[in-house]
């Protein structure tokens, strides 16, 4: 697995079928577009932006000190299939956060959400 480092706001993570990388305002239209066709599948277990606002309520908090968001993308075509959020971070020696994540209905059961949480060194994410 590769690992390219950019910048601390847009580094890149690729595995070999995935590849994470920071939400951006361009995102807005596929990923609102998954989501709300993916309703099904979250019911009410996970709440993933469906309208524009909501979407660009959610790059906001993406943007905060104690949070770090990643959309989860097929490296064959680059295609948004879910997204992985920690929050709450609290650095330190406490070194904590809160998990969460999601896929597109979809893309569900492929096996894209367990590559993109399955990275060895969270060091490059965290």
């Amino acid at each position: 697995m590769a690992i390219e480092r950019m910048s601390h706001r847009t580094k890149t993570m690729i595995g070999e079928r995935v590849l994470l990388r920071r939400p951006t305002v361009r995102d807005l239209e596929e990923f609102i577009t998954l989501n709300r066709a993916s309703t099904r599948l979250h019911r009410s277990l996970v709440s993933p932006p469906i309208k524009p606002e909501e979407f660009h309520g959610f790059l906001k908090r993406c943007r905060s000190d104690d949070c770090e968001c990643f959309l989860i993308c097929r490296t064959e075509d680059g295609a948004v299939v879910g997204a992985i959020n920690l929050s709450q971070i609290f650095r330190g020696g406490f070194q904590n956060a809160y998990l969460g994540y999601y896929v597109g209905e979809r893309y569900a059961r492929r096996g894209y959400t367990t590559e993109a949480l399955c990275w060895k060194d969270t060091r490059v994410v965290i």
